[in-house]
């Protein structure tokens, strides 16, 4: 806001310069559209007519907020989802995931009660592909990512709407108490105001001021112990003194398992000491260490420091904000003393622990080139015995997709690829292509790691410890896939000797089968085979018996009596011997022999309730009526309109349980 641009391309100073107006793009996109708010323009104007086809519920007269909240979230969960971040319980993956959750809870609103939002996103890509092509290459990952999460809140609302009815339906009083509301948020998801609603439709209010009071307490109990956090305090001091003295740790690991250091610092309980004693455990910090402190997902090394007279073991190796490599050790023999010269040495599992993390730069490529370049990392471990990586995907791998990656990662290890490093500029390592984590912090220089000589197969940011050649990794096995959160899938795989233990444990296991069932390995499929298919046919004729069985004790019951309760023509049941399914199917025919309204049906611990459509129509519902005769005996149940059932505590009190069906049907009908 310098010049004043004139007709011609001359630009005339402006009198006051650099004021800032607040003129964003979307509120000039608004004027020069000739629009009130950037909700007119075609920014969102593609979702919110979507979202009114989809509802029925036009977007004008006044303006509605809910087409607003749902176009708005829909476009930043689009966006961030684009990005890397995934629905999460925490950082910036809470964001999303509540942002997800609230343009639902929005489209529920507008009487959207299937999952929609993920139709939406292609409207997303309408208004802004263009200008961010990546929102249109992501397109398919980011339904996916967005369809489960708004599936998993579809499901906490609707039975968080079956909870709230519960809950208000045995209220005492015409207000809510807050520490309930705030439990059925907290516990179950279901917001507050989808709460206040559904008490304001039965004329009752809720407590907001004890909402927000047990929020507070919930928000003081995560907050942890106040003790914790000054022995953490004191700990950082005593660290960011050493720090102060020697600076950063110098880190030999990548060359070397072993050197001959000196101890630079001891921390016991967040003080620094003079010595320690043998039996007793601290932190060590020494001037130079061949331990790789955790990180990357690659675990901090475990091993052992010797001195003249005296031995530790290091059980984990971790990073201070200042640099410090933290060994945490164990005093087995002799004294420990400040500025003793030790020899430290890594234990020997890290050489299994640079084979699994070299084959997880193998396995992340070829996921990518399998799956697609949609791909990218969502977390890993790496350790002596196996690797776990974390992926973004949004369906499981077929068996041919696993297969596919598995074939592909032993073919560049057998191929002995050359595995080399080097710190170049952050923009080199860009230009050349390296993968890198979102959210990651890099620093103007970065460690670049190659799998492949002059064509890699595999470059990324790293900075853990690795193999000279793929070779040397061994076989690789995948032991799993399975789902982590919404649109995150994760791989687990063994490498090397590891890979080799896995194997034998699978051809133990394959034996030790193959004898119980008494055939050889070669044909446990087969016997598998038969064994389910007698099985299946066996619970088939489990299920004729149970049907035959049903009718027969139906039939054989004295015809009871159609009685007449709340408005309700009703008829109630005790027979022996059925189990859940049996007494379903009886309770089917008793309605349709009896045209009562309502059939009660009991056995042994179990009741069933089962009514018309005529009843339904009339308010009738099964699943309530069912609740509300095991409550008066102990019991408890559920289920749905037409048909639901319940489980006694006391079988003895069957009786006194259908005895009580008038009572409840006079309430239900009143």
């Amino acid at each position: 806001t310098q010049f004043d641009r004139q007709e011609g391309g001359v630009l005339e100073p402006l009198p006051q310069k650099n004021i800032d107006t607040g003129l964003g793009f979307e509120r000039l996109a608004a004027l020069m559209f000739g629009q009130r708010d950037a909700y007119g323009t075609e920014l969102f104007q593609p979702t919110i007519r979507k979202v009114a086809r989809l509802s029925g519920r036009p977007y004008e007269g006044p303006p509605s907020l809910s087409h607003r909240v749902i176009a708005d979230h829909v476009r930043a969960a689009t966006f961030a989802i684009t990005d890397g971040v995934l629905p999460a319980n925490d950082g910036a993956g809470y964001i999303v995931k509540m942002l997800i959750r609230r343009a639902a809870r929005h489209a529920y609103l507008l009487g959207l009660h299937d999952a929609v939002l993920h139709d939406l996103v292609d409207e997303v890509g309408v208004s802004m592909g263009a200008a961010y092509p990546e929102v249109l290459d992501g397109a398919e990952r980011v339904k996916g990512v967005i369809e489960t999460e708004e599936e998993q809140f579809r499901r906490t609302l609707e039975s968080g709407m079956e909870r709230v009815g519960n809950i208000l339906s045995d209220l005492k009083g015409d207000e809510l108490p807050g520490d309930v509301a705030f439990d059925l948020w907290q516990t179950y998801g279901f917001p507050l105001d989808l709460t206040q609603e559904l008490a304001a439709e039965r004329g009752v209010g809720v407590d907001r001021a004890g909402y927000e009071a047990a929020r507070e307490v919930a928000r003081r109990a995560s907050r942890g112990e106040a003790g914790e956090k000054r022995l953490f305090n004191k700990q950082s001091d005593a660290f960011g003194a050493i720090a102060a003295r020697i600076g950063e740790t110098r880190f030999l690991g990548y060359e070397t398992t072993r050197a001959q250091t000196e101890v630079v610092g001891l921390v016991r309980e967040g003080f620094e000491v003079d010595v320690l004693s043998e039996g007793e455990s601290a932190t060590v910090v020494l001037a130079e260490t061949p331990f790789y402190a955790e990180g990357g997902g690659q675990v901090g090394d475990a091993g052992k420091l010797e001195w003249n007279g005296g031995a530790a073991l290091v059980s984990d190796t971790k990073r201070s904000s200042q640099g410090l490599f933290l060994h945490e050790v164990r005093v087995v023999r002799g004294r420990l003393a400040q500025d003793e010269s030790v020899t430290a040495v890594v234990d020997p599992a890290r050489e299994q622990t640079r084979k699994h993390h070299t084959a997880t730069h193998l396995l992340h490529a070829a996921l990518r080139q399998v799956l697609g370049s949609h791909v990218t990392q969502a977390g890993s471990l790496v350790a002596p015995d196996r690797l776990r990586f974390d992926f973004t995907h949004s369906h499981a791998l077929t068996p041919e997709q696993t297969a596919a990656v598995e074939e592909l990662a032993n073919r560049w290890i057998q191929q002995d690829l050359d595995v080399t490093w080097r710190v170049v500029p952050l923009a080199e390592a860009r230009e050349a292509g390296a993968m890198m984590l979102f959210g990651e912090k890099y620093g103007t220089d970065v460690r670049m790691v190659s799998v492949g000589g002059a064509q890699p197969v595999s470059i990324e940011l790293c900075g853990g410890t690795h193999v000279g050649r793929t070779g040397s990794i061994g076989a690789f096995v995948i032991i799993s896939e399975e789902a982590v959160s919404a649109g995150v899938r994760r791989v687990e795989a063994r490498v090397g000797a590891a890979a080799v233990d896995y194997l034998r444990e699978l051809r133990a296991r394959e034996s030790r089968l193959a004898g119980a069932l008494g055939v050889n390995p070669a044909q446990l499929e087969e016997r598998v085979a038969r064994l389910s298919n007698d099985l299946k046919e066996s619970q088939r004729e489990i299920g004729r018996l149970r049907d035959r069985l049903a009718a027969a004790l139906t039939s054989a019951a004295p015809a009871a009596e159609v009685k007449e309760a709340g408005g309700y023509r009703y008829a109630t049941f005790a027979l022996e011997g059925l189990d859940a399914q049996g007494l379903r199917s009886a309770a089917d025919r008793q309605l349709e022999a009896t045209a009562a309204d309502v059939v009660v049906l009991g056995s042994g611990p179990l009741i069933v309730v089962k009514t018309s459509p005529a009843a339904r129509e009339r308010g009738a519902n099964a699943g309530r009526l069912v609740r509300d005769i095991a409550t008066l005996v102990g019991g408890g149940g559920g289920g749905k309109a037409d048909m639901a059932q319940a489980g006694l505590k006391d079988p003895a009190r069957l009786t006194e349980a259908l005895e009580g069906v008038p009572a409840v049907l006079g309430r239900a009908g009143g």
